[in-house]
């Protein structure tokens, strides 16, 4: 049987680890360094050209529909030089 709410409950934290947590935010203060900054600035061009190049290659996935592991790995390379 539960004793507290935050056992009963899926995705609750207790005060405890709530506490740790926002000590832990407070330390948590990004980039100092220049290159450290420059670095952290690229994430976002970075994250984006992955998410289109999986979008991509997802799409055609769906329009070629590859039945095998060889058409499969065409379809990857049709997307690759396609800029994906």
């Amino acid at each position: 049987m539960h004793n507290t709410v935050s056992e009963s409950l899926p995705g609750t934290v207790s005060p405890r680890k709530l506490e740790a947590n926002r000590a832990n935010a407070l330390k948590s203060t990004g980039p100092v360094s220049e290159a450290g900054k420059l670095r952290s600035s690229r994430n976002a061009k970075r994250h984006a050209a992955l998410a289109s190049a999986a979008t991509l290659l997802a799409r055609y996935v769906a329009d070629f529909r590859p039945s095998s592991v060889h058409e499969e790995t065409l379809v990857q390379e049709i997307a690759a030089s396609a800029g994906a």
